[in-house]
């Protein structure tokens, strides 16, 4: 009679092999080791992109309203009716990793491009321009390039 085990289900015939219907026990201890540090440094990681991202985020929104704030609170000129006012934030032009924002008011009123622009002129970069003659539409754009970086922003890239 031979006493020599018979491999079954793909198992070694080696003696301390797992026989039949013996569970696989996973990799040795030596790798078991390894696999954790990896996968708690990659963890690690992911959540200091995940903090680093919605930081970005909440940062460039605080400083895009307070921005839209000095044209909220800014006066309306003489003689004008708001009509709607908007804004948009994101990488609106140029080139590069940057946040753009623009906001704008719609007023109805007789008054002239240069009176809209000379009123708000403490506001960097405005723009006004005719939307229509009867009545007297004026859309005042107030424009800012780099807002902040666009870091992990996603609006911004």
């Amino acid at each position: 009679m031979n006493d020599e085990p018979v491999p079954v289900d793909g198992f070694s015939n080696h003696p301390g092999a797992p026989g039949p219907g013996a569970e696989h026990a996973g990799p040795p201890d030596a790798l078991r080791m390894p696999t954790l540090v990896f996968s708690g440094l990659f963890g690690f990681v992911l959540l200091i992109l995940t903090v680093a991202a919605v930081a970005t985020y909440v940062q460039n929104n605080a400083r895009f309203n307070e921005w839209k704030d000095q044209l909220a609170e800014h006066s309306l000129p003489a003689g004008t009716t708001l009509v709607e006012s908007d804004s948009r934030f994101g990488k609106l032009w140029g080139l590069g990793e940057h946040c753009d924002g623009e906001m704008w008011v719609v007023l109805i009123g007789d008054v002239s491009r240069e009176q809209l622009e000379e009123h708000y002129l403490d506001i960097t970069n405005v723009v006004a321009k005719r939307e229509s003659e009867e009545p007297e539409t004026w859309r005042v754009s107030v424009l800012r390039t780099h807002i902040g970086p666009a870091g992990l922003d996603p609006r911004c890239r």
